[in-house]
């Protein structure tokens, strides 16, 4: 009897541009919620444009790494600025979470290469089947 195989999403790719702090929570838990029900094997959290990163937060993306694990995937943190990678050694998040740092020689993304969603701004849509609504309840 042959098995079958399923076929992965093999990136999503979310992009912070806000403040991840206890008013951020309920979105970002959403919007990685959307990320982790399509069973991707990987998840990147562009943090680049990301200015503050709590101790909530950092519960909330250690819990989204488990869910991840435990479906075969990894959630990758990229480009964290020094101050949240400092909040995540204080945490020892780092220990656990895969974080990428900035690569100085990054090149912009290309349009086939858009994030599936972004979190402070309005949503994109990535050429793959999987986009994310983040509302905007700051007004």
């Amino acid at each position: 009897m042959a098995r079958t195989s399923v076929s992965r999403i093999p990136v999503v790719e979310l992009v912070i541009t806000e403040e991840l702090d206890l008013w951020a929570l309920s979105r970002l838990t959403r919007l990685l919620d959307d990320a982790l029900a399509v069973s991707p094997v990987e998840i990147v959290l562009d943090l680049e444009q990301c200015p503050f990163l709590d101790a909530a937060a950092i519960g909330v993306l250690l819990e989204a790494h488990r869910r991840a694990r435990l479906d075969g995937g990894l959630l990758t943190l990229r480009s964290p600025s020094e101050r949240l990678r400092r909040n995540l050694r204080l945490a020892r998040a780092d220990r656990v979470l895969h974080v990428v740092p900035p690569d100085p020689g990054e090149q912009p993304a290309t349009p086939g290469e858009q994030p599936a969603a972004t979190l402070g701004g309005p949503p994109v849509t990535a050429e793959q089947p999987v986009t994310a609504e983040v509302p905007d309840v700051s007004a």
